[in-house]
């Protein structure tokens, strides 16, 4: 008998000693009793309703709550208005008394519930967060049962309530944000601002840095393009329809454009159709220039590339080092460039011209700023072409002799991070060494991104060039010269040279060495490619 008292005792302890613990150091919040000396705001379509006042109430089981949110002209007769404004001492349109009841999701810090609701006039979404010192309730994405919306919305295509559906001249454009802002007082208009959502790379490149010695974090966000080529934001006037419809025209500086849609609050399909350029100089479809060597013994010109599809100029006061006195005018460097085999394609050596050639088979710049590109896979002969998707890569002509082209940054980014790893997978060379050139870079990269990679032109007749000009090639350069003259880079680029071609590792890294004086020196200096005008 001793012994089961004992034991009873003992289990009565534990369990006194448990639910103690358990009332006194619950790690999760706890509804309030009351709202009693906490803050509490009411938020209506972005407007902080002073005059507006809550009664609160929780459930038995400590989990509801109950919000009884009124204004100021509660319990008058609701009316109906041809105006859908918030009216003083309303809630919401023509609705002074709303009344919410929900579960909240309760974490360690607070609790917080998000949902839907239907008043006489609208449908709208609302926020209920608590704190230990505060209420806020929030009441937005408002739309009159006409289909008039109230509220300022942004609509994205990776927001699941506030879906965007986009598409340029037929085909899905991804990356993109739209919002919609009702005039004031004439709620049947709106301003629709389109633009480039950010790309943020913050979880991405946590990642890369972990395994490599470099810090990303000025890549972390990416400034992306906008809807159209050339204009980084879009404002659009429109008139909604009953039926939440829209349609129009409009123009940017660089192109016209029709567009028709609908939004709702948790929708907006939009479409830009006939997007065509104002300046079309280089519109159609251009093929790389083949590559043809001088082979008459007799040409003055006889070794010498007579046909090429790199466009390569370089000039500099100072020549390029190559040890023992072996110096190489950088006006050289082009025709190097385009005979030495150094590229490892299947059971041979390729030029780049010879790989290039393999490669891309066309680029059509279309009418509606889009580039699309025909290539083969890993520049196999035994792969198929493909051709690129459009809205991966745009471009408009800006003025005579300039274009501006803008690229997908995902796709960029991803391309950098994956050749990045191969680097540091082989061991060789210590990435840390690299950081300057993405300190260095970062902010010129990041601006082409969004405001368009600057590139001249020449175009006679069937015959077109696209190239880098010194002001853009020349800044860049500049930014490896600290490499250039880091020893440990340099002993490391001299080791995978003579990997791939035996001997010739130490005119590399002699070369390399006196890059920081060439480029200084550099007076001109364009690369691209050389086109011709595809057969009809």
């Amino acid at each position: 008998m001793k012994k089961f008292f004992h034991y009873l005792l003992l289990s009565v302890a534990m369990v006194v000693t448990f639910t103690a613990c358990s009332d006194d150091d619950d790690p999760y919040f706890q509804l309030p009793e009351t709202l009693q000396g906490k803050a509490v705001t009411i938020i209506s379509n972005g407007n902080n309703l002073s005059d507006a006042q809550c009664i609160y109430s929780l459930g038995a089981d400590h989990k509801t709550v109950t919000l009884n949110i009124f204004g100021t002209a509660a319990g008058k007769a609701e009316a109906a208005s041809d105006v859908p404004a918030i009216a003083p001492g309303y809630i919401l349109p023509g609705c002074a008394d709303v009344t919410l009841t929900f579960a909240p999701e309760i974490t360690a810090t607070g609790a917080s519930y998000e949902g839907q609701g239907t008043s006489t006039y609208c449908t709208y979404t609302y926020r209920v967060t608590f704190t230990e010192a505060a209420v806020t309730v929030e009441f937005k994405d408002i739309v009159m049962n006409s289909g008039l919306i109230l509220s300022e919305i942004t609509y994205t295509d990776s927001d699941v309530d506030h879906m965007l559906e986009l598409t340029y001249n037929g085909a899905p454009m991804m990356g993109k944000i739209v919002k919609y802002a009702p005039a004031e007082n004439e709620y049947d208009k709106a301003v629709i601002t389109l633009s480039g959502a950010t790309l943020d790379l913050t979880d991405m490149l946590e990642t890369v840095s972990a395994s490599l010695p470099l810090d990303l974090s000025k890549l972390k966000t990416i400034p992306t393009p906008g809807v159209f080529p050339g204009s980084v934001s879009t404002d659009l006037t429109i008139t909604i329809g009953s039926d939440g419809s829209f349609s129009g025209q409009g123009e940017t500086d660089y192109l016209t454009f029709k567009y028709s849609g609908t939004a709702t609050a948790s929708k907006m399909a939009l479409n830009i159709t006939e997007a065509t350029l104002k300046n079309t100089a280089i519109a159609g479809t251009w093929n790389p220039v083949p590559f043809a060597m001088e082979d008459d013994w007799n040409s003055p010109n006889y070794g010498m590339p007579i046909s090429n599809p790199i466009k390569f100029e370089w000039i500099s006061d100072a020549p390029i080092d190559m040890g023992s006195g072996s110096q190489i005018p950088t006006m050289l460097v082009g025709h190097l460039l385009s005979i030495m085999p150094i590229i490892p394609s299947e059971d041979t050596q390729l030029t780049i011209p010879q790989m290039l050639n393999k490669a891309l088979k066309s680029v059509t710049f279309q009418p509606d700023g889009n580039i699309v590109a025909e290539y083969v896979p890993k520049a196999l002969s035994t792969n198929p072409a493909v051709t690129s998707p459009v809205n991966l890569a745009q471009y408009v002509v800006k003025s005579d002799g300039e274009v501006l082209v803008f690229l997908n940054p995902q796709a960029i980014i991803m391309a950098v991070m994956s050749e990045g790893s191969k680097s540091r997978a082989d061991g060789n060379l210590d990435l840390g060494q690299f950081q300057s050139i993405i300190d260095a870079l970062a902010p010129t990269l990041l601006n082409m991104v969004q405001n368009g990679a600057p590139l001249q032109y020449t175009h006679a007749g069937d015959d077109l060039s696209v190239f880098l000009g010194t002001e853009v090639l020349k800044p860049l350069l500049q930014a490896i010269i600290p490499v250039c003259q880091n020893q440990e880079v340099l002993e490391a680029l001299k080791a995978i040279v003579d990997q791939n071609m035996a001997g010739m590792g130490d005119l590399v890294k002699n070369a390399m060495a006196s890059l920081p004086a060439v480029i200084n020196g550099t007076t001109k200096l364009e690369a691209g490619i050389n086109f011709q005008k595809a057969a009809q």
